[in-house]
């Protein structure tokens, strides 16, 4: 058993890419490990901004010898006349077999053989330049005439116990050479044996795990906040994406003037995390402090030369947002709202204060439609000032501070005085921004979000947009998954359809289009309750077609999910059915008023025990009690069995005919008061 080692020295490589090619490499030497029957106690991976490693722990020094049953020519081609054929010699040959090696059954020729035994270090030398090759980026460079990965890569480490791996890529040949951080570290570094590397690496101003590096750099900002008397803002995105920035993890504190706390707390935030990565300092009850912390990817002990290049940028910015808040501060926010008859909200469409206009209305037919409790003044104030911040320079001429959209309203807001609940609805209307973000937590944020969005959506429609599900430059894509996630998140029984349909409405959109919004946010509801909420593929077909009550659809396929996994048997024979009479109905479009007169035993049975379920499952349907519906409903499935058992459906007699189409019908159509059955995969 020996360790593998495998690292890719680069140029500084974003954050983004260290994380796809440490996935990339991890997965890829894995499997090629275990399709070749190599075995291992352990892999893992990690990156910096300079490197991306793979070590595997105890791999074996050679392929597992594995036997396999290979299917060679058919008999009569391997044969002629009782002698072997020239296709039974070259297949004997090509193997290293005699014909006492080979069976013969099921018409075919068949030999034992077995595989595998190459040397490890053979098959990683051949493979390892493939799936370096092979990693996918979603942005690469070129360099060397084509070579292709986010940086250039400057070095490969390969060793396998203590011999190099030999293999070439990117014009470089592997070795056992390293390298350790740029300023504190030695140029060319060797590395004897894999169990050495992190040590060596550390020795050399290289932290070459990610969570050590991380471990360490949150230690290191609360124990230099603490110099200052508080505690870092902590920010899981921000401190997994400075982890990412530095190799040796040293941490200094910054100060700036305290005048600027008077501006919006979230705009000095903004300032120090978007470009400069900075965490924000705050006392025990959270209030922010006048200095920051930043990661220096260098020793502590020049702290004092690099802080007051770090303090003039951030000081910049500031000055920069406090003159746009003074400016701002001019004009309240209701003479604002005047000033969105100049803002263009999409071409040929309107203006923002068109959007607002048709969001007012659109508010006042999901209110007479819903039974949401919610308080419509407060609602109908912050849809008329949700978008004011739009005017002001903070917003519009804030470059770093555009993306506090709705922050910078509801904090002006609050300042000018207007109701303070009002301004928080305001501040929460643009969630989520993104996936995994949170949503609005007050209902009436809540509905702004999922009107505003749909506004957008059907802004697009009228625009003729190509909705596509591989390009989204109009966040058509983030906006549907937004509008699923508030719905559901807050238990909204919303008619998403009508809603869409009364938007285009009062928008002048011809209904003729509604298909084509429609069947992409069906594709995306699809995903949505695939991979988000995890609920299998089949059971999703089967649901998504009741009816366009987003929660009610998501509540229908989480009970389905679950039943199905309490009770497979019941709900297979189920399918089963009624694939079955789906298939005995198709291209049926007319059935007569059943007669039971006509039927004989099992027919009546099936009939008597429908017709008695009927109310009792409407009424559940109703009341959304489905569990109880499906164990309900459940109860049929030996009736059905019976009937198929003992009646032919498709008798020459016309009447009975008929008539048994028409109960399977009205059996069918009892399971759709749920969902479609017939399409669950068994």
């Amino acid at each position: 058993m020996k360790d593998f080692l495998l690292e890719l020295g680069t140029e500084e490589l974003p954050v983004w890419a260290q994380l796809e090619a440490e996935k990339g490499l991890l997965n890829g030497i894995k499997r090629l490990l275990e399709e070749k029957h190599i075995e291992f106690e352990d892999i893992r991976g990690s990156s910096t901004p300079r490197r991306v490693f793979v070590y595997v722990k105890n791999v074996q020094e050679a392929q597992r010898v594995v036997e396999k049953t290979i299917k060679g020519p058919p008999i009569k081609v391997a044969y002629k006349d009782g002698k072997p054929t020239p296709a039974l010699m070259g297949f004997l040959r090509q193997r290293g077999l005699t014909e006492e090696d080979i069976e013969k059954k099921d018409g075919y020729i068949y030999a034992k053989v077995e595989e595998g035994g190459e040397e490890t270090k053979n098959i990683l030398s051949e493979n390892l330049p493939d799936i370096i090759r092979q990693l996918k980026f979603k942005k690469v460079m070129r360099w060397n005439g084509g070579d292709a990965f986010p940086r250039p890569v400057r070095w490969i480490l390969a060793i396998f116990g203590k011999d190099v791996v030999e293999f070439e890529v990117f014009g470089l040949k592997s070795g056992r050479y390293t390298q350790g951080h740029r300023f504190l570290g030695r140029k060319d570094i060797v590395i004897k044996d894999p169990a050495e590397y992190e040590t060596v690496l550390a020795e050399n101003g290289v932290i070459v795990d990610r969570n050590r590096r991380k471990d360490i750099l949150l230690s290191r900002l609360r124990e230099v906040a603490k110099r200052v008397g508080g505690a870092p803002e902590e920010d899981e995105d921000l401190l997994e994406e400075v982890t990412g920035l530095v190799e040796w993890p040293g941490v200094l504190y910054g100060r700036f003037d305290k005048r600027f706390l008077d501006l919006p707390h979230i705009v000095i935030k903004a300032a120090m995390k978007q470009h400069q990565r900075y965490f924000p300092v705050v006392d025990r009850e959270g209030n922010l402090l006048p200095y920051f912390l930043s990661a220096i990817n260098n020793e502590e002990k020049y702290a004092d030369n690099i802080r007051p290049g770090m303090e003039e940028v951030l000081v910049s910015r500031l000055e920069d947002a406090e003159f746009y808040f003074k400016e701002d501060m001019k004009i309240p926010p209701h003479e604002r709202v005047r000033m969105l008859e100049e803002i263009v909200w999409m071409e040929n469409v309107g203006t923002i204060k068109d959007k607002i206009s048709y969001a007012i209305k659109l508010a006042d037919y999901l209110l007479e439609n819903t039974s949401i409790d919610i308080d419509q003044s407060r609602l109908k104030e912050a849809i008329v000032l949700a978008k004011f911040d739009l005017t002001t320079q903070m917003i519009r001429d804030g470059k770093e501070f555009t993306k506090l959209e709705g922050e910078i309203a509801k904090e002006y807001a609050k300042r000018a005085g207007i109701d303070r609940e009002v301004a928080e609805i305001i501040g929460e209307h643009m969630l989520p921004r993104r996936y995994g973000d949170r949503i609005p937590q007050r209902k009436e944020a809540a509905i702004i979000s999922i009107i505003f969005r749909i506004l957008d959506l059907v802004a697009l429609l009228k625009q003729d947009y190509n909705f596509s599900s591989s390009r989204d430059p109009y966040g058509a894509r983030r906006n549907t998954y937004a509008i699923f996630e508030i719905i559901v998140g807050h238990g909204f029984n919303i008619d998403l359809k009508a809603l869409i349909l009364k938007a285009m409405e009062i928008m002048g959109v011809s209904e003729k289009k509604f298909e084509i919004l429609w069947n992409y946010i069906k594709e995306r509801l699809f995903n949505f309750l695939e991979e988000r909420e995890k609920i299998r593929y089949d059971i999703v077909d089967a649901i998504i077609e009741v009816n366009s009550d987003i929660f009610d659809v998501w509540q229908r396929a989480k009970v389905l999910d679950s039943m199905m996994k309490k009770e497979p048997e019941a709900f297979e024979k189920i399918a089963i059915s009624l694939k079955r009479v789906n298939n005995i109905l198709k291209n049926i479009e007319h059935f007569p008023e059943i007669n039971p007169g006509i039927m004989g035993e099992y027919e009546k049975a099936l009939y008597e025990a429908a017709t008695s379920l009927e109310p009792e499952l409407s009424r559940l349907i109703k009341e959304k009690k489905y569990e109880t519906f499906l164990s309900k409903i459940l109860a049929l499935s030996p009736r059905i069995d019976e009937f198929f058992d003992n009646v032919f459906v498709m008798t020459e007699d016309e009447k009975l005919r008929k008539n048994r189409l028409a109960l399977l019908n009205y059996v069918k159509n009892l399971f759709k008061l749920y969902g479609d059955f017939s399409k669950l995969v068994v």
